[in-house]
Order: structure tokens, then C-alpha cells, then sequence
């Protein structure tokens, strides 16, 4: 995220917030493990909030944003896009993989159609004229688990890791599914 984004980001939090009750402000930020420091007018507690906020990582900031449903959030939702993604009454499933098992990927996706899950699978997913990090990022966000096709090189990926820690981040589980490699190797 760059400084103008992360800016504009937690103005857009701060504002949202400063629209709660402050109970809901405060149960907001402490659920996400920023303290809260009620003030005595609303001008105020908007200071406050950006004050806190600050010193948040950009991933939290995110998250916040993404509960609060903001616009500029990756995880925000965009109903259409989750429609384009994935079938109706499905478990949404991202399969983490490399490129190097994108045909291991694909059987499995099909494999597990049958037991009701809708599993992303970038390399088959994602519409060429779409753009590619956008829509990872879609499907990471509005995941209902990721699974983890844990192969000899699933480490030396530079995304494996990040969507599996992503979807960890956002309290879905994570499943491992052994492939050649165990996960701590």
C-alpha cells in the first residue's frame, strides 16, 4: 500500500467509525486489538481514532476496513465479483499451488466439485483480461478456506505462503493437503 493509499485508508476508517455509537466504535477497534480512548466530542474521538490507527500495520488496516465494508479495501466486498468467482450454495476453496502443478490443481478442483466445494484455481479462474492480482485478492477475501497443495517447491513460491497466511489472518482455516512435501520441510 502506498503512503497516499494508507492515508486515505485510515481517514476513510476513522470517519466510519466517528459515524458508530461509540459502543460499537469501541467494540470495533478493540476486537481487532486497537485500544480505544473514548473522547468528549465527536471532533475529537475522529483524532483519536486516526491517532490509534496509525499505528496499525497495513494488513490490520485492511481487515478493519474490510469489516467496516469500505471502499479501497481488498477485502471489502464486491458481490459481483464474488458472484463471477464462485458457484451459489458452494464451500469456497482457494487452492494455493505453484505453477508447476497447475494440472494437479485442476484434477483436484474437479474432484472436489462433487462434494460441494467451488475451488479457485487462478491459472483456470481468472479471465485474461481481468487483472490477475485483483481477482487473487477477491477470492482470498471472500474464501471460506484455502487448501494448500504442499509439493517439493511450495515453499519457493513467492504468493504460496502470503495467500495461506492471508486466510489465516482472516480466521478461516487452512487445510494441507501433502503432495510430496509436509509442511514443516
Amino acid at each position: 500500500m502506498t503512503k497516499s493509499e494508507r492515508i486515505k485508508l485510515i481517514q476513510k476508517i476513522a470517519d466510519a467509525l466517528g459515524q458508530e455509537r461509540s459502543e460499537i466504535a469501541s467494540l470495533t477497534l478493540n476486537e481487532f486489538g486497537v485500544e480505544f480512548v473514548n473522547a468528549s466530542d465527536d471532533a475529537r474521538q475522529v483524532d483519536l481514532f486516526i491517532a490509534r490507527l496509525r499505528q496499525c500495520n497495513d494488513e490490520l488496516l485492511q481487515q478493519i476496513a474490510a469489516h467496516l465494508n469500505l471502499p479501497g479495501s481488498i477485502l471489502a466486498k464486491d458481490p459481483e465479483a464474488e458472484q463471477r468467482l464462485w458457484a451459489a450454495g458452494f464451500c469456497r476453496c482457494f487452492l494455493s499451488h505453484t505453477s508447476k502443478h497447475k494440472k494437479q490443481a485442476a484434477a483436484l478442483k474437479t474432484e472436489l466439485e462433487a462434494y460441494g466445494c467451488d475451488v479457485f484455481v487462478a491459472h483456470e479462474d481468472i479471465e485474461p483480461t481481468l487483472e490477475w492480482r485483483r481477482e487473487i485478492e477477491t477470492a482470498l477475501g471472500s474464501c471460506h478456506c484455502l487448501l494448500a497443495l504442499l509439493t517439493d517447491d511450495f515453499h519457493g513460491s513467492l504468493w504460496t505462503d502470503q495467500e495461506s497466511g492471508f486466510v489465516l489472518g482472516r480466521g478461516f482455516p487452512v487445510v494441507s493437503i501433502r503432495a510430496g512435501k509436509d509442511l514443516m520441510d
